[in-house]
């Protein structure tokens, strides 16, 4: 099999498959490949070698969820601790409101902050 060196970005077609290049000074310095399911293939170049690097799967964590209503008004707020989401419900409840606190397991977005569910 024979290779040629691709001198536009837009040249590298594979079917079903995009190519996105970073491109430095008239140097490629990195390739993204990605499919249509999700799929992700990141070429880095760094210091003169390649590095390959794929899709990271999403960061995920123990969160404590409280759903509450009060004046008519329903609220959901995420903790970090169990004992804030608690102290949370107590000053619903005693505001005449109704609190439930559950743990769940979150996805958390490239930003630090909770994707919705």
């Amino acid at each position: 099999m024979r290779f040629e060196r691709v001198k536009n970005i837009s040249d590298a077609r594979l079917d079903g498959i995009t190519v996105d290049a970073t491109v430095v000074d008239n140097a490629i310095k990195s390739i993204t490949l990605s499919d249509g399911t999700g799929g992700v293939l990141h070429i880095t170049e760094l210091y003169g070698s390649l590095t390959v690097s794929r899709k990271a799967p999403p960061l995920t964590a123990k969160r404590y969820r409280l759903t509450a209503s009060s004046g008519g008004l329903a609220v959901v707020e995420h903790f970090e601790e169990r004992a804030d989401a608690d102290e949370r419900r107590y000053a619903i409840t005693l505001a005449g409101g109704d609190a439930t606190v559950e743990e769940v397991t979150v996805t958390i977005g490239d930003d630090g902050a909770i994707i919705p569910e």
